[in-house]
């Protein structure tokens, strides 16, 4: 078409505005446009020698920008719903054990207790030992050791659920339309299956690992699953639910059973 392409790159965003908190965060943002190729270098290239030009282009690094400009965030709620993306303590190694409030969170399970300094980056409250002090890097970690926890249950063919959510609210849709309230109860994840347990109603339902279409964490400590013939809808019962955890852990799930197509492209989630 001898089109120029133009991108551009944000920088601070992610400070700004994370996506695991439901608040925006004063601190500057950088956005920098410029011509990555004019029209007449676009007619020399092949559509993927293009995809891969934007793709290199619009690599940016939050943590080592931040490192070199130490950008100010002005507010008191750094650390609030951060458990939202980080769902494994590096010390315990606890599932979705964390308590936010204001710029300080910790593990309920060993206590580990970090706070979120002005620039964004972790510090051990008291003399506590420090893990990462960026969520890039914790969050990296916890990726294989999410995985490597859902194997070694693969490999014993351990019968107990992987880990739950207690007091879910669960909704469905079966038509495409409006997600109807079914009730309140506990999620479970089973190496073959996801189990919904309703108060009140003596069966739970169940949803095999290997029917289920797609899966997706949302804000407000929302889950979403889409299954064959019927969607469900699973908001967590204390503020800050990890709904990630159970994106993670299912798409190890597919990948062992090869189910390829399902991975969400994001996720790097290695071979054993």
């Amino acid at each position: 078409l001898n089109v120029p392409v133009i991108v551009s790159v944000s920088r601070g965003m992610n400070l700004f505005n994370p996506r695991w908190s439901k608040k925006v965060r004063r601190t500057p943002v950088e956005i920098e446009y410029r011509l990555l190729l004019d029209g007449t270098r676009i007619d020399q290239l092949e559509p993927e020698a293009i995809h891969q030009a934007i793709v290199e282009a619009l690599q940016h690094d939050e943590v080592d920008y931040q490192r070199k400009h130490r950008n100010k965030i002005h507010d008191n709620h750094r650390a609030e719903h951060i458990s939202h993306t980080l769902f494994v303590c590096p010390s315990c190694h606890a599932i979705d054990p964390f308590i936010s409030e204001g710029n300080d969170f910790h593990c309920s399970g060993c206590n580990y207790d970090l706070h979120i300094n002005e620039l964004g980056f972790f510090q051990p409250k008291g003399q506590g030992q420090i893990h990462f002090d960026n969520i890039r890097d914790w969050y990296d970690w916890q990726i294989g050791q999410m995985a490597a926890y859902v194997r070694r249950h693969l490999t014993s063919q351990n019968e107990n659920p992987l880990f739950e959510d207690k007091q879910s609210y669960i909704y469905s849709d079966a038509t495409g339309k409006s997600f109807q309230r079914l009730g309140q109860g506990d999620i479970r994840l089973y190496l073959d299956r996801i189990e919904m347990h309703l108060t009140g109603r003596d069966q739970p339902i169940i949803l095999r690992i290997e029917e289920i279409l797609t899966i997706n964490p949302q804000v407000h400590e929302k889950l979403e699953i889409g299954y064959t013939g019927i969607n469900y809808r699973c908001i967590g019962g204390r503020p800050g639910v990890s709904g990630l955890k159970w994106e993670v852990a299912v798409n190890v799930l597919w990948k062992e059973m090869g189910q390829w197509q399902k991975l969400s492209p994001y996720l790097e989630i290695t071979e054993r």
